[in-house]
């Protein structure tokens, strides 16, 4: 891209003063434990991860 450091799916922070637009890029911080437990949807994330019958003498 160029030196703004903007890119494709970068968070901004728009903000209107005195009539002008300022974008501000958002740092990239790592999500809180609790921010991850908000975005959980049992239905999209719940569930057996690896649903397979048995290939061996494996005892599930």
């Amino acid at each position: 891209m160029n030196n703004t450091g903007c890119a494709f799916d970068r968070r901004v922070r728009l903000t209107v003063l005195d009539g002008q637009i300022i974008i501000t890029l958002i740092a990239d911080e790592p999500m809180t434990l609790e921010q991850r437990l908000t975005q959980f949807d049992p239905a999209r994330h719940g569930g057996e991860a690896m649903c397979v019958q048995s290939v061996g003498a494996e005892k599930w």
